[in-house]
């Protein structure tokens, strides 16, 4: 009976350990004034840059799923790019991608690093 408590216990311990607060109220705010998927412009033009640049990050198949999962907004040839990624070799290589489809100047990356746990 002694063991069975100690290793409840045990796991309990661990659990706690792992714990994250479910506050994301800070992340919340950030994000109230930024694109989300539903930015996406329906245009011929910025649909094609959309798939060029998302073939582009597939196409290393390197990049975590995180970097392959970023969310990539084009709206009047302007790209928002947005997501984790595991690493800062994985936020350049998918910001340079972007950049070499629609110039440096017409990308903005909020991607950011996802922490380790």
């Amino acid at each position: 009976m002694m063991k069975l408590f100690s290793v409840m216990l045990g796991v309990v311990l661990v659990q706690l350990a792992w714990a994250v607060p479910a506050d994301n109220s800070a992340v919340n705010e950030r994000d109230r004034n930024s694109l989300t998927a539903q930015d996406q412009s329906n245009s011929a033009k910025d649909l094609d840059i959309t798939r060029q640049i998302r073939r582009g990050i597939m196409s290393r198949d390197w990049l975590s799923t995180y970097a392959q999962n970023v969310k990539v907004i084009s709206n009047e040839g302007l790209v928002t790019l947005k997501g984790p990624v595991r690493s800062q070799a994985e936020k350049v290589a998918v910001a340079s991608i972007a950049r070499s489809v629609v110039g440096a100047r017409n990308v903005r990356n909020e991607i950011e690093i996802a922490i380790h746990h």
